[in-house]
């Protein structure tokens, strides 16, 4: 896996069983500033990389996933609004989620309210859950490092 980046553009070059592949960045051509410490990749049977960049105060992030030696993408993209957006395999199924961190406010007003939302690459992939709001991003399970329990989740905009 290499991420290749250049002005206003991106990609990402796999190889493997299927043989070479790039894919174009369209989280790049939305304006996201992608550089080297921009991807995220966990190695597993089912290998999980995520490409992520900061555009107008969110973060947004596409996802490339390798099943039987074949890489494709995954939902694209997501948007972090809390400046957050990594890989952590929630649910413990072995497959890495994308966690997402949410202010609970819209853009340019202060906010005291923060929780983390989580996508299950897995299956048919979906959201698994969102975990109670709380009054500030360092009050997030595991902050700096995101990692929600699954028993914490709630169906999110409840």
């Amino acid at each position: 896996m290499e991420l290749v980046v250049g002005e206003g553009a991106g990609r990402i070059r796999t190889s493997g069983a299927s043989g070479p592949n790039i894919f174009e960045l369209t989280i790049a051509t939305s304006g996201a500033r992608i550089d080297a410490s921009s991807l995220q990749c966990v190695d597993a049977e089912v290998a999980v990389c995520l490409v992520r960049g900061e555009v107008g105060g969110e973060v947004l992030g596409e996802v490339l996933v390798r099943r039987s030696g074949a890489w494709s993408r995954a939902q694209v993209p997501y948007v972090a609004s809390g400046a957050y957006l990594a890989l952590h395999d929630v649910d413990h199924d072995a497959v890495a989620d994308v966690v997402a961190v949410q202010r609970g406010c819209q853009a340019g007003v202060d906010c005291a309210r923060w929780f983390a939302q989580v996508f299950s690459l897995a299956g048919g992939g979906g959201e698994l859950g969102c975990t109670p709001v709380v009054r500030a991003a360092e009050s997030l399970p595991g902050w700096p490092t995101v990692t929600p329990d699954p028993s914490d989740l709630r169906h999110c905009g409840a």
